[in-house]
């Protein structure tokens, strides 16, 4: 209705999954490169979730459209069937004929493995994508498993891509998922936009439908930021509102009044709400701003940046992909060379490889990386014991587990290579490049720093899934001694249920730590445990920062 009066060319806010319209945010490309790097290895489960509205089935519609063309990709979009329907479904996904004994596990897995064979003698992978994962059981699941077992001497027939809502997390972290979670070599969770990113994301739909000039006000796409939480979906209903209500009311540009009221219009909770203050202060104080055009008051991404330093560029982050620890688009000013790091990557005689930094974290670990197995490196350290865990904060956040990790940087050739970070004593950070001891300042590391790093750690005994009120066990004695040991306690006889007062002391250490305060210890809560309390099985930085 609208497309003509703004002289677009097409609606801009539709919620089709158009990869046309796809916008490459970091978080986006990262979770890209996961799902790339699915279709590019053998064996194992990549896994990638997002709360609803993140754009994660768009994601999956711009991986088809970029499919290299020895890939045969079965796309199951309905997962809500029983082990014998998944199966046929799958079977029909790829055109193999059914067996006669169609209502045969064993006959539809024999033919499905058939083939498997032969895509891999033509040269072909075979890959199965599960859109809205989480709807799986956990027969299906188990079966999916089990499909990983198709093999040859030297590598899977089948590589599994999972991507669904948070609930997928939970699903696979339970104890009776544990051989399922072992095996998945790579994950990734979106997260919804910033607020730069949000405004970004508007001017890149309306430029794919025609206009590059302003149609939202700048106090406007602030408040649509945070009307939506930064969620695409929520966006594009509230933006699309927003231009229709412009339209009606014959005004060029979407005002901070007119798209609270479509955002009212769209939510209809939102007809009864009023205004927080703060939010009604924030937003008169942005009106302001944009209409005097207050330097001060202009948002960080528009402020004047200084020219580049020849320096700046000398450790660039390499492209993100995740068999190795990717990389978000940090701007170059933030990008200065730490005297010394530098002149030793540049002076590499070739690229770092991930497994040499991986046969170094866990040798700190006191265990021997078996390099020469097949698979691919998290496979690998799963074998001996140690899990993979891929994370994205700011330097002070990652330091603060106080775990050894891994963080890939690249030189002024655009070779990218591994380091490990071995200790953080006070000021100084010690680095491993290929078995090479580097210690540089903080602050120098903090500039170069590319928020995504991949930390190998391991779990106590016995500790597989989440350990929540009315777990009970010789783990649950852990993690009472554990915060016995860090709030002072002398640990008598140690009661082996997870109460109610012990899942409080469980949320005053996450608020302490600054993580997710639920009162349960999943894969996130321990690893600060274990980093939190000096021990002799457990590789630390050196404190606690």
């Amino acid at each position: 209705m609208y497309e003509a009066y703004f002289g677009l060319s097409e609606h801009p806010f539709s919620l089709s999954p158009n990869p046309r319209y796809l916008y490459h945010s970091p978080r986006h490309r990262e979770a890209l490169a996961h799902l790339s790097y699915g279709i590019q290895q053998r064996g194992g489960f990549v896994q990638l979730t997002g709360e609803v509205g993140t754009g994660k089935t768009l994601l999956t519609r711009a991986l088809l459209e970029e499919l290299p063309g020895n890939v045969e990709l079965a796309l199951m979009l309905q997962p809500r069937l029983s082990p014998l329907e998944f199966l046929a479904a799958l079977c029909r996904e790829l055109d193999i004929p059914l067996p006669e004994r169609r209502h045969s596990i064993q006959a539809l897995v024999s033919a499905l493995h058939e083939y498997l064979l032969e895509n891999y003698a033509r040269g072909r992978r075979t890959v199965l994508l599960v859109d809205e994962a989480q709807n799986l059981s956990p027969q299906v699941i188990e079966q999916v498993r089990l499909l990983t077992n198709l093999e040859t001497h030297q590598e899977k027939l089948l590589q599994i891509l999972l991507v669904g809502q948070p609930e997928l997390r939970e699903l696979l972290a339970r104890q009776d998922m544990r051989q399922v979670a072992q095996r998945i070599t790579a994950r990734y969770h979106l997260e919804p936009l910033s607020a730069a990113e949000t405004r970004d994301y508007v001017r890149h739909r309306l430029a794919v439908a025609g206009v590059t000039r302003p149609l939202f006000g700048r106090s406007a796409l602030w408040l649509l930021h945070r009307l939506s939480g930064g969620v695409p979906r929520l966006v594009n209903v509230i933006a699309d509102r927003g231009l229709l209500g412009a339209y009606a009311r014959n005004e060029s540009l979407v005002s901070l009044g007119t798209l609270w009221r479509a955002a009212r219009e769209v939510r209809g909770e939102w007809r009864k709400a009023r205004l927080k203050p703060g939010l009604i202060v924030a937003a008169v104080v942005l009106a302001l701003a944009a209409a005097l055009s207050l330097p001060g008051l202009a948002p960080e991404s528009q402020a004047p940046r200084a020219a580049p330093t020849a320096s700046q560029a000398a450790i660039a982050a390499a492209p993100a992909a995740p068999a190795t620890v990717p990389d978000t688009e940090t701007p170059r000013r933030e990008r200065a060379t730490a005297p010394g790091l530098a002149e030793t990557l540049n002076g590499a005689a070739a690229a770092t490889g991930l497994e040499r930094a991986f046969a170094t974290v866990a040798e700190r670990w006191g265990l021997a990386y078996p390099a020469s197995a097949q698979g691919a490196p998290c496979e690998k350290a799963a074998q001996i014991g140690l899990r993979c865990s891929y994370l994205n904060a700011d330097m002070n956040s990652a330091l603060r587990l106080n775990l050894p990790m891994i963080i890939r940087l690249s030189d002024m050739r655009g070779r990218p290579h591994h380091l490990s970070i071995m200790g953080a004593d006070g000021e100084r950070i010690r680095l491993n490049l290929d078995g090479n001891e580097l210690e540089i300042p903080r602050q120098l590391l903090r500039r170069v720093w590319p928020r995504e790093h991949l930390v190998l750690w391991r779990a106590p005994a016995g500790i597989d899934g989440i350990l929540r009120t009315g777990s009970r066990g010789e783990q649950v004695r852990w993690l009472r001694r554990q915060l016995d040991r860090l709030e002072g306690i002398s640990s008598g006889s140690v009661p082996k249920e997870f109460d109610a007062a012990l899942a409080e002391r469980v949320r005053r250490f996450q608020r302490d730590n600054y993580l997710h305060i639920d009162g349960k210890v999943g894969e996130n809560t321990l690893m600060h445990l274990l980093g939190a309390v000096a021990a002799d099985d457990v590789p630390q930085l050196g404190g606690r920062h």
